[in-house]
């Protein structure tokens, strides 16, 4: 038999563990896992008689010595070996009234942790042991509440008061405070940031990684959309969250105890110890089949281990795995094969057995470029612009410039300051120029525009008034899904915020405001609670248009009209027809002859089908949206004392030189001829002036000076052209 003085527990037979165990029960100097440690082996090898006595014994031997530490850890152990036996919770609870009868202040915890509930015998000493810490001090946490300070326990009335950040003195039953409440250790996030705000607010600057590290070991594993909004709630403001993040995410990609997830929607993760780069690392990465888990290895080792730290044999795993991907997402998640060539790229693979200037190629096509853009995570949005455009030079900026109308709004901001730091702000300009003047702008480049007013209007591209316009149509028309519908709800956001709605009110002139009023009262893109909403704030902003709520049309101003040429009207009809008669049935047959070829998860002819689809209706709906708001007419006996539509404009700048325009209706251009949309920035700029004014016009290059030298009628040529003769 072991000495009594022994420490150890021998690593022997179950039956000498056991004889050991009996012998140093009462042996003080013996910690409580070496006792645990055989009654656990006892229990997992079948012997849960052996296991239950053992501890019996060693509950008496706690309860002499009155440690209630080590009597509730064995308590706890006995407890997850009766998992599966809520019964065993009321046991439990007779024991620790055993142990703390003479311990009033105790045992009067007991009835609010559970016992009785038939709960879990372990949840149960979890909330006994969370009550036994309430005390006037402790620091607590609360999902509703938020962070707290425990201002008193009031054991009469079962309650104990908590100042919350977002409510003072507030007070819970002891039953509810046991089931929600956290308490906090010193080393928790909002302990910190409690103990010294000062410190805290320097330590979120200087050691944003760290600060992640703390939230993560405070509140558990969470993904990057429940940090920020943890955080955001907590610890900082919505504006500084990206400057925060985008620090934090450098940090943390060096510190090999944080896991990255391979998908944005999985938590972050912090490892007891740092990953290992070994022939066991090498073996699962060669037996993984999924295509994010791959890209998620490979992504690791490339942030853990230098160029000089991969070995031959690492390197040809990795190119192995990442052709596998690229061949294998190939017309299926173009995006993970974007990432794989990427991450080739990046590590210096020699794609050995594939031709990789070939399938690069893929991705300067406009289908797969725009599912990429749309498969691909955020954060790698840019070095995919910038990889595209590597490999494709001045083609690949064409490409960028022809999608822009279908770009998801999750890559089109990233898209257009790619293009504005490869030097093309004219074009991005004079594109979106031209997109709203043709009234072909997507719902996401009208969110874009609607959320940079200012440079709409400098650079002529749109006033705010207008893009509210426009944004008011695009909601308006048919349901969208997918990306467009996530615009779509981006864009019905905006007329929540006051000071949009203002900025946007500001700009328009008297007509204007009444004809958006009276657009929004009747429009089907709200529900009706949420439509007076709206109207409520603009009245707050506005209280005039209240004229247009009235059930009395003749109290409320005609709204402007909104109208365009013959010619430009008939074109749009035709596009129309021709879409409808024309390319949705052409596009219908396409879809069966693609769906008779099988497997549609991986039938590319078929998804490419859908996806034309999909842009026959949108552009079918928008063309419907438009000739419903939009009115036809010639433009004969329209007036001519003032410039605006109808008119004939002659124009002298500061060096004498003069221009001679037609501006007529909202769709209507043709620069050969001096034709001006009525909505362009000369149209705008110049409506309402009277010959002798001074006009000023914005462009790209800054603000042009002139006089309006004379303003008349239409002279036969451009009426021709109206009714499309010319």
């Amino acid at each position: 038999m072991p000495e009594a003085h022994q420490v150890a527990a021998p690593d022997q037979s179950i039956e000498a563990q056991e004889e050991w165990l009996l012998a140093n029960i009462q042996n003080r100097a013996i910690p409580l896992p070496s006792f645990t440690d055989i009654l656990n082996r006892l229990h997992a090898a079948g012997h849960t008689d052996r296991a239950e006595s053992g501890a019996d014994l060693l509950f008496e031997a706690l309860a002499a010595r009155r440690d209630d530490a080590a009597l509730l850890a064995l308590l706890g152990l006995q407890a997850a070996w009766h998992a599966e036996d809520p019964p065993f919770a009321a046991t439990c609870a007779k024991q620790l009234i055993a142990f703390f009868q003479k311990d009033s202040a105790t045992l009067a915890l007991i009835p609010h942790a559970g016992f009785n509930k038939n709960l879990p015998a372990t949840e149960c000493l979890r909330r006994f042991a969370r009550l036994r810490r309430l005390c006037p001090g402790a620091l607590c946490y609360e999902k509703t509440w938020g962070f707290g300070v425990v201002a008193e326990l009031d054991a009469y009335a079962h309650q104990v008061a908590v100042n919350f950040d977002k409510k003072k003195a507030h007070r819970m039953a002891l039953a509810y405070a046991a089931e929600t409440l956290d308490l906090l250790d010193a080393d928790h996030l909002l302990a910190r940031r409690h103990r010294d705000g000062q410190a805290f607010a320097d330590w979120l600057d200087k050691d944003p990684g760290g600060v992640i590290v703390c939230a993560l070991r405070s509140f558990g594993p969470m993904s990057a959309t429940q940090l920020q909004e943890l955080m955001i709630g907590l610890v900082m403001s919505a504006e500084a969250w990206k400057k925060f993040w985008d620090a934090a995410r450098k940090q943390l990609k060096q510190n090999p105890l944080v896991e990255f997830p391979a998908r944005r929607t999985d938590p972050l993760r912090l490892l007891e110890k740092a990953k290992n780069y070994d022939a066991a690392w090498l073996k699962t990465l060669r037996a993984e089949r999924d295509f994010d888990r791959i890209l998620k290895l490979v992504e690791d080792m490339q942030t853990s281990l230098t160029a000089a730290d991969r070995t031959d044999e690492l390197r040809e795993a990795v190119e192995d795995r990442l052709a596998f991907v690229m061949l294998g997402a190939s017309k299926l998640r173009w995006g993970q094969a974007a990432q794989a060539v990427m991450l080739g790229r990046e590590l210096g693979v020699a794609w050995r057995g594939l031709n990789i200037g070939d399938y690069t190629a893929q991705f300067l096509q406009d289908t797969v470029f725009l599912d990429t853009l749309r498969d691909l995570p955020a954060r790698r949005l840019r070095s995919f612009f910038a990889f595209t455009h590597e490999i494709g030079g001045e083609d690949a900026l064409t490409l960028f410039f022809r999608v822009l109308p279908e770009t998801a709004s999750s890559a089109l901001a990233e898209m257009i300051d790619y293009l504005q730091t490869a030097g093309r702000v004219p074009q991005v300009i004079e594109t979106m120029r031209k997109l709203i003047g043709a009234d072909r702008a997507s719902c996401e480049i009208v969110y874009w525009l609607c959320r940079r007013p200012d440079l709409a209007k400098t650079n002529g591209i749109s006033t705010a008034g207008n893009l509210a316009m426009e944004a008011l149509a695009l909601l308006e028309a048919r349901d969208a899904t997918g990306e467009r519908l996530k615009a779509k709800h981006q864009l019905r956001a905006l007329f929540e915020q006051p000071a949009w709605l203002k900025t946007s009110l500001d700009a328009m002139d008297a007509g204007q405001r009444h004809d958006f009023m009276r657009r929004l009262k009747n429009s089907t893109a709200w529900a009706a609670i949420d439509r007076r909403a709206i109207l409520a704030r603009i009245l707050k902003i506005y209280p005039d248009l209240s004229v247009v709520l009235q059930d009395e049309a003749a109290s409320a101003p005609a709204p402007a009209a909104r109208l365009t040429s013959l010619r430009s009207y008939r074109e749009r009809q035709a596009l129309l027809h021709k879409i409808v008669t024309q390319d949705i049935p052409k596009n219908s047959q396409d879809i069966a002859v693609a769906r008779s070829f099988g497997d549609l998860r991986e039938n590319f002819e078929y998804k490419s089908a859908k996806e034309t689809q999909g842009i026959l209706l949108r552009r079918q709906s928008e063309l419907e949206s438009q000739l419903a708001s939009v009115k036809s007419t010639d433009f004969e006996q329209f007036p001519t004392a003032v410039a605006g539509q109808g008119t004939r404009v002659t124009l002298r700048h500061a060096d004498g030189k003069t221009n001679t325009y037609y501006v007529l209706g909202e769709w209507d251009s043709d620069e050969a001829r001096g034709i001006l949309s009525s909505r362009c920035k000369v149209g705008e700029a110049i409506a309402g002036h009277r010959p002798g004014d001074t006009v000023v016009i914005p462009s790209a290059t800054g603000n042009t000076v002139c006089t309006l030298v004379e303003v008349g009628g239409l002279p036969s040529d451009i009426k021709a052209w109206i009714r499309g003769e010319a």
